[in-house]
């Protein structure tokens, strides 16, 4: 299952809220993107992975 939180929004949604509570800009946006969304998205891109059929299973386009 990929992450999200028991506020019902999305976990990169409520980074990105935090980001503009925080009135981050830049660099420092960078960072707090760097250090919580990429472990997300790489999560995401992990269970996309895992859960998509494999290639011999998907017809070929003629």
């Amino acid at each position: 299952m990929h992450p999200s939180s028991s506020k019902g929004k999305p976990a990169p949604l409520q980074l990105e809220a935090e980001i503009r509570d925080r009135g981050l800009k830049g660099a420092k946006k960078q960072d707090v993107r760097l250090t919580k969304a990429k472990p997300l998205v790489e999560a995401f891109f992990t269970w996309v992975a895992d859960t998509a059929p494999t290639p011999d299973y998907c017809p070929t386009i003629p």
